[in-house]
């Protein structure tokens, strides 16, 4: 008996739906090209996946409040962050060698 059972890697996921709610115009390749503009729960579910990757992943460096405003644009501020290239590597090393590998 055969399983099949595919998993994504969050990271990849995300990016994915981050380029969908970016381009909710294109055709959506989960209607199989039939020409329908992505569905409005397609979207939904990818500004809720983003959502969930965000509070997963919570930034929680620390950044300098402007001493006159008492707020923070964020920029020029210090982050410690993921090495992405190790990040590919992992996804790499595990990803299933008989489909089509990472999806980016």
């Amino acid at each position: 008996m055969d399983f099949y059972h595919a998993i994504l890697v969050a990271y990849y996921a995300a990016v994915e739906e981050s380029d969908v709610a970016k381009g909710a115009q294109r055709p959506d390749n989960y209607l199989q090209q039939t020409g329908a503009r992505m569905a409005p729960s397609h979207i939904r579910h990818c500004f809720d996946y983003l959502r969930q990757a965000l509070m997963c992943a919570a930034d929680t460096n620390m950044e300098v409040l402007d001493p006159e405003t008492h707020t923070t644009s964020g920029w020029g501020q210090g982050k410690r962050c993921r090495d992405y290239d190790e990040v590919v590597m992992w996804a790499e090393k595990w990803a299933n060698s008989t489909d089509t590998g990472i999806v980016a």
